[in-house]
């Protein structure tokens, strides 16, 4: 009798730790989980560069945790480069998705933006440069699509129609032509007869 109440009672004292144990692991883990919401709370307020200037509460500290950093990586440019390189490939990291909020690191999305921009750029520079040494009428129609449009109001709104001159090398007044051309053509009455017209065939079809 007493061997079975030993049993049982250490059988008791086993479930006991092992629902002892269950209850400290999942405090363990919300305490764990509202840290790490805390944490990225904090981060979450990182949006503009006001709040990376306004990080630390004077520029000294700021220097030391530069200076601190360059001490901790490797002395050589190239183990630096490759270093920092795997450190911003984690697109994991809360602090690289802060920089790629902010613009200081490029997303994979936007740097297949810039391929496909810098492409149809290039593209463009060459039916540029083969349509100005060109005298054809068929030519100089297909310059004057091309500088019209580009010339949009996206350009004008960023500011960067001599940039984009420049890049296609073409005068700065050309491309404002180009873009009175766009809107007369978009705000005359023929283009609104033909807009109307067409939209009638497809009615009828």
């Amino acid at each position: 009798m007493s061997q079975l109440w030993l049993f049982r009672n250490f059988r008791g004292q086993e479930k006991k730790k092992k629902r002892q144990f269950k209850a400290d692991k999942r405090l363990y883990e919300t305490e764990r989980k509202r840290k790490h919401r805390k944490t990225q709370n904090k981060i979450s307020t990182i949006n503009t560069i006001n709040d990376i200037k306004n990080t630390f509460s004077n520029k000294m500290e700021k220097s030391r945790a530069v200076k601190s950093m360059k001490r901790a990586l490797p002395t050589t440019p190239k183990k630096r480069v490759a270093v920092m390189a795997t450190y911003l490939d984690n697109k994991h990291s809360p602090t690289v998705q802060s920089l790629e909020k902010l613009k200081f690191v490029v997303t994979p999305e936007e740097k297949t933006d810039i391929q496909l921009g810098n492409a149809v750029l290039n593209d463009l520079k060459e039916i540029v440069d083969q349509a100005k040494f060109s005298r054809s009428d068929s030519a100089r129609t297909a310059l004057s699509v091309i500088v019209a449009s580009t010339s949009g109001k996206n350009i004008t709104k960023e500011r960067k129609k001599t940039l984009l001159s420049r890049k296609l090398g073409l005068p700065l007044k050309r491309l404002s032509k180009g873009k009175r051309v766009r809107t007369q053509i978009f705000t005359s009455e023929k283009s609104c007869w033909t807009y109307i017209e067409r939209k009638n065939e497809e009615r009828c079809y």
